[in-house]
């Protein structure tokens, strides 16, 4: 009976061993999602930030195009034609 003892209190600490190394591994996993999903907001917010820059620069560089003199100039011109 003693060697079946042995062998299920192996067995038992063999186990435990492996469930301490499967939290270990979970964690980790947890962790680095953790950093991807923290990585994935900033590149989010980073293109929405940019984003929103290149319309406005795009909103700035039209409205300046069409008030700017030469646009004027052929706009008068082409109206006299």
């Amino acid at each position: 009976m003693t060697n079946t003892t042995n062998e299920i209190e192996e067995l038992e600490k063999e186990i435990a061993e492996l469930m301490n190394e499967t939290r270990a591994i979970v964690a980790k996993a947890l962790n680095e999602a953790d950093v991807i999903k923290n990585e994935i907001v900033k590149v989010e917010r980073d293109r929405l930030a940019v984003s929103f820059n290149e319309k406005k620069d795009i909103i700035s560089l039209t409205a300046c195009t069409l008030t700017s003199p030469l646009i004027k100039d052929s706009h008068y011109v082409n109206q006299n034609k």
